[in-house]
């Protein structure tokens, strides 16, 4: 199964494709449209790219596939219809390759298409059927798919059943958000012992910085001077004592 990432709910990037393509000419519609599509889908940019460069002419490739595809670009070149524009997603993304493409932007991909249909049945313009579908979208319940990557901050709110969360210098408020969107499991990945991380202190006998030891008898963690080893200083502290003076 992919992973995909969470969106914002106020997509900056859906409306900005909506209101390319509503200002759209002719000319400049289906390089957009393959602009957006190489965004969220991989794998269809150079055969779009290729098939788009041999509209004036005729086709010589023999693929039925490629052939729709010319078809489907030579409709919107004649005509910018939303339905059309819905008809050539759902070939790129269902249709075009012999392996279904990987969706980059999952969420993006699925909203522009839903602001399409919406463009079409209610004679909507793209940029507020887009608004339309996000508006719906914050007061509907939200889901996450079975596997995504994300920001805290998109993450907010909402919950699954395994969290992981990489240690990359949270500060408390966003790591309080990452450990409690698992409902049934939290797996934390950092080259510290303790997280979220903090400088460590220095030494008071010799001053050295001090850093993470491990009791070889009973495997508890504890801080000890950076010279421990080499026997030239034994300052130590304990896990608790390091974190009640923070």
């Amino acid at each position: 199964m992919a992973s995909y990432t969470i969106e914002p709910i106020c997509s900056k990037d859906l409306y900005k494709i909506a209101r390319k393509i509503d200002s759209s000419t002719n000319d400049t519609l289906l390089k957009n449209i393959i602009e957006f599509t190489s965004k969220c889908l991989t794998g269809v940019k150079s055969v779009c790219r290729d098939v788009s460069l041999n509209l004036s002419g005729n086709f010589r490739n023999k693929k039925q596939k490629k052939q729709t595809l010319q078809g489907l670009f030579k409709d919107l070149s004649n005509e910018k219809d939303y339905k059309k524009i819905l008809d050539l997603c759902e070939f790129l993304e269902c249709e075009l390759l012999d392996k279904k493409p990987t969706k980059k932007r999952w969420q993006l991909w699925n909203d522009f298409k839903k602001a399409l249909r919406l463009s079409f049945l209610e004679s909507y313009r793209l940029e507020e059927a887009c608004w339309k579908v996000k508006n719906q979208e914050k007061y509907c319940e939200n889901r996450v798919p079975s596997k995504c990557i994300s920001r805290t901050v998109l993450l907010k709110g909402l919950e699954c059943d395994c969290a992981v969360v990489i240690d990359e210098g949270l500060d408390l408020k966003n790591f309080y958000v990452a450990i409690t969107r698992g409902a049934k499991e939290l797996h934390i990945f950092s080259e510290s012992p303790c997280y979220p991380s903090h400088p460590l202190p220095f030494c008071s006998l010799c001053n050295a910085r001090m850093s993470w030891k491990q009791n070889n008898k009973t495997k508890k963690y504890f801080l000890g001077c950076s010279n421990y080893n080499s026997k030239k200083c034994k300052g130590s502290c304990s896990i608790e004592k390091f974190f009640l003076d923070l």
